[in-house]
């Protein structure tokens, strides 16, 4: 099975050792404003998303050090932006609201930054998505400086923009064969707690 981590930005996040060597040994995909953390890890994610309009336009010209940035090893970058870089794949929803696709140029909308990232994983082949950091529960995050004071950013809208949106990549997957864990227990979410099979 090809893996990989989808990191949201809850507090589970922290469980997790990403400060050690489990980063460089599974595929990961860290989303928006995650990248204050990747220096202080000392290591970036293998993918980074960041597709929420709010997120990006105020954190654009950091994002967009990391792109140009060689020291960065990032494979792609998909943001919402099509920026005229050869790491950046600029994503746009051709499809509906769920109608997920394994087709990367005709996605449809996940409703949030995650499941969208979980999709466009599916569509670059992995068919084992674990979950960290998925946890519902704003306004706590992972990292304090997460969203620094006078920042923007729209809310979750939990139950119709996260929950919902998790069952309905839940079905999708199970269609498609591809297995969905978590990495820290959710029973808001439809997936199993699984450890990390390296």
């Amino acid at each position: 099975m090809k893996q990989i981590v989808i990191m949201g930005s809850g507090p589970s996040l922290t469980r997790f050792k990403w400060h050690g060597s489990h980063g460089k040994m599974i595929d990961t995909f860290g989303l928006k404003n995650q990248y204050k953390a990747y220096a202080h890890w000392g290591w970036y994610p293998t993918y980074y998303a960041c597709l929420d309009r709010v997120s990006y336009s105020q954190n654009r010209e950091q994002i967009l050090k990391m792109v140009t940035d060689p020291g960065i090893l990032t494979k792609k970058f998909f943001l919402y932006e099509p920026v005229n870089y050869d790491r950046v794949v600029p994503i746009r929803w051709t499809r509906p609201r769920y109608d997920f696709s394994l087709d990367l140029q005709n996605l449809g909308d996940g409703a949030n930054t995650a499941v969208n990232a979980a999709q466009i994983a599916c569509c670059l082949g992995y068919n084992k998505i674990y979950l960290i950091g998925i946890d519902l529960s704003w306004p706590a995050y992972f990292d304090p400086n997460y969203h620094v004071p006078g920042e923007e950013h729209q809310h979750p809208g939990v139950e119709i923009n996260h929950v919902e949106a998790w069952h309905k990549f839940d079905k999708w997957t199970k269609k498609k064969g591809i297995h969905v864990a978590l990495l820290a227990e959710n029973k808001q979410l439809p997936f199993r707690m699984e450890k990390l099979k390296w």
